[in-house]
């Protein structure tokens, strides 16, 4: 069990800034980083909400799910229509981003136009747009084929 996950099993809140640290750093394997988002989750630390929350606009799906569940443990607020775009992506909540309307919009479709998603979620997204009814999620895909 790596260490990151056992301080967050233990709720040990004196490890969250180091833990944060490591994060900003940058220097950690990707599953350590993975397993730094966990633990920052499970010691229930707000202060670690900021840096958690910018994972939710990582390439990585699965990624962006760890970031979505910790913050859920949290109690994360957001701060921006894209943050909070991206967590409901990540959550896989479809209803609440079509309640978003228009604020959600210009983030879908970026997340579309990165190619980078799977099929199934691309679906999803492309059904959630449909349903928001905004034509300027289909200015950028005009002439493509």
């Amino acid at each position: 069990m790596p260490l990151q996950n056992f301080l967050g099993d233990l709720k040990v809140r004196e490890a969250a800034k180091p833990l944060i640290t490591l994060l900003k750093e940058g220097k950690q394997s990707f599953q350590g980083e993975n397993d730094i988002i966990t633990a920052l989750g499970d010691i229930e630390d707000t202060e670690a909400s900021d840096i958690i929350a910018g994972y939710l606009t990582s390439n990585d799906d699965n990624r962006r799910i760890l970031a979505q569940k910790a913050l859920d443990k949290l109690g994360w607020v957001y701060k921006t229509d894209e943050q909070i775009t991206y967590y409901l992506v990540a959550k896989r909540d479809w209803t609440a981003l079509q309640s978003r309307h228009d604020s959600a919009v210009p983030y879908l479709v970026k997340i579309l136009q990165s190619g980078k998603e799977t099929p199934k979620l691309m679906r999803h997204i492309i059904r959630v747009l449909g349903d928001i009814r905004d034509l300027s999620a289909v200015d950028p895909f005009e002439g493509v084929s």
